[in-house]
């Protein structure tokens, strides 16, 4: 079941022609009382859902450091 899903993803950069420059997540699960974001050079993984096959919790994204400058 998760396979196409795996491979539709991983065909992204041929779909987009060159590897996407950022990614912007944006969570339905997330719940606080103001508006938050995330600027951690190597933002941790937050896994906001339930009841899935175990092996999609060990799902790990290292994102790449992307220095700034300011």
């Amino acid at each position: 079941m998760y396979d196409q899903l795996e491979a539709s993803l991983l065909d992204v950069r041929r779909e987009l022609g060159h590897a996407p420059r950022a990614v912007l997540m944006i969570s339905g699960h997330w719940e606080a009382d103001r508006f938050l974001l995330s600027s951690s050079a190597q933002p941790p993984m937050f896994y906001d859902y339930g009841g899935f096959p175990e092996h999609t919790y060990r799902i790990r994204y290292d994102a790449p450091v992307i220095p700034t400058s300011g």
